[in-house]
């Protein structure tokens, strides 16, 4: 996962049953490469648990910014979240939406071709999330 797409991503703790709490939401253009410098500081072993593809950087740092801003409640230390991953990755489909719209306007085609390019619609249809405004497909 390494171009000059920007990935806004979840990284998880890998425990016994799978991926759980907590949750790191942030963005990089080496995604693998992230995973590994944060694993390095971690007392627990950390897995990806979903990378949204970002083509613009801008957007990226706002979806991440608008987490951390709005989820601080959740806060467990740092930039860490007292969430399970696909809590985490449904907020994120809800950010990116918001984001893309707001971002491209009305051409609802040219978002849902956005939508199907950073990874939300496929996010979406895996962890079957219920999406407010969501349009059938």
């Amino acid at each position: 996962m390494s171009s000059g797409t920007n990935y806004v991503y979840v990284f998880a703790r890998d425990g016994e049953r799978g991926l759980t709490s907590p949750v790191k939401v942030g963005i990089s253009k080496d995604v693998v490469k992230r995973l590994s410098n944060i694993q390095t500081s971690s007392p627990f072993l950390v897995k990806i648990a979903y990378a949204f593809a970002v083509p613009d950087a801008r957007i990226a740092r706002d979806i991440e910014r608008a987490f951390h801003e709005t989820q601080k409640y959740k806060r467990a230390h740092g930039e860490w979240f007292d969430y399970e991953p696909v809590q985490a990755i449904h907020i994120l489909c809800v950010c990116l939406r918001t984001a893309l719209a707001a971002n491209l306007g009305d051409d609802h085609a040219l978002i849902d071709a956005a939508l199907e390019l950073s990874g939300v619609l496929a996010a979406e249809q895996r962890f079957n999330l219920a999406i407010p405004g969501r349009t059938a497909h």
